[in-house]
C-alpha cells in the first residue's frame, strides 16, 4: 500500500492562540548573553549557557518587555519585545559575544540566537542591543545593533 507525507498546515486561528500563550508565558522573560568561546546547538541545556554567560563589567541580564501581538507585513502574527541594551562600564573584563538566549520567569530555556559576526565588548562604552521578536508562523526572529 502507497505512503505519502503529509504538512499540516495551522489555520489563523491555532496561530494566534500559540502566539497570545507564547507572549503570556514569557512576560518575565530575561534576555542574557554568551560568550563565543561557546557554540552551542538545540541539544544544549540552560546549564550549558549559563556556564558560557558573558562576564563583562557593566554585564545584567535584561527583562524583556513585550508589545501587544499584531500582524505583521508578511501577514502573520508577531511580538515584539523591548530593546535589551547591553553596555561594559569598562576594559577591566573583555568578552567577545556570540549570541544570546532567552529564559522565561522559570529560568526555563526558551530559544537561543547566535549572532553571525561575534561582537566585541572589551572596552567603556563598547555596546550591543538587541529587539527581539516572536513569529507564527515561526521562526521568531531579533534585530542585532552593535
Amino acid at each position: 500500500m502507497p505512503t505519502a507525507a503529509l504538512l499540516a498546515i495551522i489555520a489563523n486561528v491555532g496561530l494566534l492562540q500559540q502566539i497570545t500563550a507564547e507572549r503570556t508565558r514569557l512576560l518575565a522573560a530575561k534576555m542574557k548573553l554568551y560568550q563565543s568561546t561557546f557554540n552551542p546547538d538545540p541539544t544544549n541545556v540552560v546549564a550549558d549557557f549559563v556556564a558560557a554567560e558573558a562576564t563583562f563589567t557593566g554585564y545584567a541580564a535584561v527583562t524583556i518587555v513585550w508589545n501587544a501581538v499584531g500582524v505583521d507585513q508578511d501577514g502573520g502574527y508577531s511580538a515584539i519585545g523591548s530593546n535589551c541594551f547591553f553596555q561594559a562600564t569598562d576594559a577591566v573584563t573583555p568578552n567577545t559575544i556570540g549570541g544570546c538566549w532567552i529564559e522565561d520567569s522559570a529560568g526555563a530555556l526558551k530559544e537561543f540566537i547566535p549572532f553571525g559576526t561575534p561582537v566585541p565588548m572589551s572596552a567603556a562604552l563598547d555596546a550591543l542591543s538587541v529587539i527581539p521578536i516572536l513569529r507564527q508562523p515561526p521562526p521568531d526572529q531579533g534585530n542585532l545593533t552593535y
